[in-house]
């Protein structure tokens, strides 16, 4: 791979990963809460109305001012919810770590790998016995169904599933939301959100008594070839410690790393909920 093409991969992962937060789940906030996205410098905070910290990030992918940092972090604690940060590995240095201890975050310890596949080839079969069902209007309930499935979240929790994607989504051109469904019973899921020129890979979820039978990698080619019918060139996702090796095995390369820094356990978030990136479940 030449500096040129590392270069240009590095970017489609950084825009992917802007817009899935500040042009997309920020145009969709929840019903009843206001979302708002500002650039600070090279600074971009992302309120996008959901409770939880991971959903609300501030992202850091060029060396900045240390100010910028400060005052985007200032930014989301007004806001009056949790929030979290995303920095690219090769320009988290001394200064904006002090920044982000000052602020009370915690470095978490996996730094995720941000991975392209380009060019996108056809998916291959799926498995025995697997459906996947793209969430329309009339699929949506089945979708939120198989979303809390995906992430073995109590089926008490699909009310806070529909806050996290709420129906307005459906229809949105740069969004597509699948369920997968094994043997009749929801089992998984995934999301693809476009950015120019490449498909972002998000949400990659296995409800546990489905692991091991290839749910997960099928509901990442479903996104992946969702990239190529919108005439995406790359696909991008950011891996779990888990889904590294499945992914690398599917086709996708490490471009750069992202590291995520926290607001501790005993700071309220309001709601937790299946991961933004890649997940756990390419199984």
């Amino acid at each position: 791979m030449t500096d040129v093409a590392l270069e240009l991969r590095r970017r489609w992962a950084d825009e992917n990963l802007v817009a899935g937060f500040a042009e997309l789940l920020a145009r969709h906030p929840p019903a009843g809460r206001e979302a708002a996205v500002r650039r600070l410098g090279r600074v971009v905070a992302c309120s996008t109305g959901r409770r939880a910290g991971f959903f609300n990030p501030v992202i850091v992918l060029e060396p900045v001012p240390p100010a910028d940092l400060a005052a985007a972090l200032d930014w989301m604690a007004d806001r009056g919810h949790a929030y979290s940060v995303r920095i690219r590995d090769d320009v988290e240095d001394a200064a904006l770590r002090d920044v982000l201890v000052d602020h009370g975050l915690v470095r978490e310890a996996w730094v995720e790998p941000a991975m392209v596949m380009t060019p996108l080839p056809a998916p291959p079969s799926r498995p025995a016995g697997l459906e996947i069902v793209e969430a329309t209007e009339a699929t949506l309930d089945a979708f939120y169904a198989a979303n809390t499935a995906a992430f073995d979240l109590p089926a008490a929790a699909v009310e806070m599933v529909r806050d996290l994607t709420p129906p307005e989504i459906i229809g949105d051109p740069d969004i597509r939301l699948f369920g997968g469904y094994l043997d009749g019973a929801p089992a998984g899921c995934a999301f693809a959100i476009r950015s120019p020129g490449v498909v972002g890979v998000y949400a990659v979820g296995t409800a546990s008594t489905a692991r091991r039978r290839g749910v997960g990698t099928a509901m990442t080619w479903v996104a992946i070839d969702a990239g190529r019918t919108w005439g995406c060139r790359a696909a991008t996702l950011q891996a779990s410690a888990m889904g590294e090796p499945i992914y690398r095995a599917m086709g996708f390369e490490t471009v750069t790393r992202y590291v995520t820094w926290s607001q501790p356990p005993s700071t309220p978030t309001g709601e937790a909920g299946p991961p933004g990136g890649a997940g756990d479940g390419a199984t």
